[in-house]
Formats: structure tokens, C-alpha cells, sequence
């Protein structure tokens, strides 16, 4: 038998509730409700089958770019819409990257760990 991807772990420096729970809001996905302001680990759960995104605090410095990129497809709403959703949950459009009319990349509220670049069709999330 094959193992099973349980979680997508993230390495933070910061607050990892903060971040877990602007990604919660963001998804629409709840926060496990063992859960709380100022645990080490902070787990949002995903439907059945799909792994968790579990963010853990960490005071090792980041030296680098994460590589992880999600790729969204909007549900409902147009690319210009979602881009407005996400900045009004305190995400902000990343100042020197060119946007375009199919393109927008946002960052989180801390300006770090998240790049959101927002396309006509799909929704790219890099964690960087």
C-alpha cells in the first residue's frame, strides 16, 4: 500500500495562526478547532482526500524563496473580483512586479510567504 499525503507543511517565522487564518479566510477552509492564537502548529482541514495545510512556527531565519506554487481556479467570481476579496482580507498588490489584465500579484498582510498572482482563468499562489 502507497502512503497518504496527510499535510503541506509550512516553515514560518511568525505567527502561524495569523497566517493560517488568513488562508482560511482566503479559501473559505475552517482552522482545526484545536486550534488557537499562539500554538506552534496551526492546521486549516480540506475536504476528504485532500491533504491539510499545516503551518508551523520555526526560528530558524528563511534564507530563501520557498518553491511551492498552487495553482486556483476562481469559483464564482471573475480574477478582478477575487483580487479585490483578497486585498479587502489584507492581502496587498506587489509593488515593482508588472501586472497585467491577466495578471495581479498580491502578497499577505506580513508581506512575506505569500505571492498571489491572480490570472484571467487560474490563480497561482506561490509561498515564498
Amino acid at each position: 500500500m502507497n502512503p497518504t499525503l496527510r499535510h503541506i507543511t509550512f516553515d514560518y517565522t511568525g505567527e502561524p495562526y495569523e497566517l493560517a487564518r488568513w488562508w482560511s479566510d482566503f479559501l473559505g477552509r475552517q482552522i482545526s478547532d484545536t486550534d488557537e492564537p499562539g500554538d506552534n502548529e496551526v492546521l486549516i482541514e480540506l475536504p476528504a482526500g485532500a491533504p491539510g495545510l499545516l503551518f508551523i512556527r520555526t526560528g530558524d531565519p528563511k534564507k530563501t524563496n520557498n518553491r511551492l506554487h498552487f495553482a486556483l481556479a476562481p469559483a464564482g467570481r471573475t480574477r478582478s473580483e477575487e483580487v479585490e476579496r483578497a486585498v479587502a482580507l489584507g492581502a496587498r498588490v506587489e509593488a515593482g512586479v508588472h501586472a497585467t489584465a491577466a495578471r495581479t500579484v498580491l502578497q499577505n498582510q506580513q508581506r512575506e510567504e505569500m505571492r498571489a498572482a491572480m490570472s484571467t482563468v487560474l490563480a497561482g499562489v506561490t509561498i515564498t
